[in-house]
């Protein structure tokens, strides 16, 4: 019993048109859900009702999406790609796995699946946590500290 969501704006011309059409393929019109670029209270609507959010990127910085479902309470199933390797706690708000690994995600967000009442027992813990370490106001105080011991070294 899933439903899932996908969110974004597509980076290719007609890549999403075969997304649909191997979801058609595969009989899940019904499970999966094309949404498209989602901003502002709406985003943070879907956070709300989600438990899982995944991220299957081959490269990344440290995006500001994972951070926004971490502070929504949500387990990230990601790549390890990026900043992501040190921002997700295996076990505790998410797992990682190997970049272009499609069986290794697989497996990850079958297990979080088989692991859902867990996850959302741990859901305010993981929001407190990432409001800990990365609200706005943490990251500055503590870019500002690193500044001061640069300059005082």
């Amino acid at each position: 019993n899933y439903e899932c969501l996908l969110v974004g704006h597509e980076d290719k011309e007609g890549v999403s048109d075969a997304y649909v059409d191997r979801v058609n393929e595969l009989g899940l019109e019904q499970r999966v859900k094309f949404l498209g670029r989602i901003t502002g209270q709406e985003k943070f609507e879907i956070y709300s009702d989600s438990d899982i959010f995944v991220l299957p990127s081959w490269t990344e910085g440290c995006p500001n999406s994972v951070l926004e479902a971490l502070g929504s309470g949500l387990y990230i199933v990601s790549t390890d790609v990026g900043a992501l390797r040190d921002i997700i706690e295996n076990g505790f708000n998410g797992v990682t796995v190997s970049s272009r690994n499609a069986e290794q995600l697989a497996d990850a967000l079958e297990q979080a699946c088989r692991d859902i009442d867990v996850i959302r027992m741990r859901r305010d813990e993981i929001e407190e946590h990432a409001a800990a370490r990365y609200e706005a106001k943490t990251v500055f105080a503590d870019v500002g500290k690193l500044y001061e011991s640069l300059i005082h070294d």
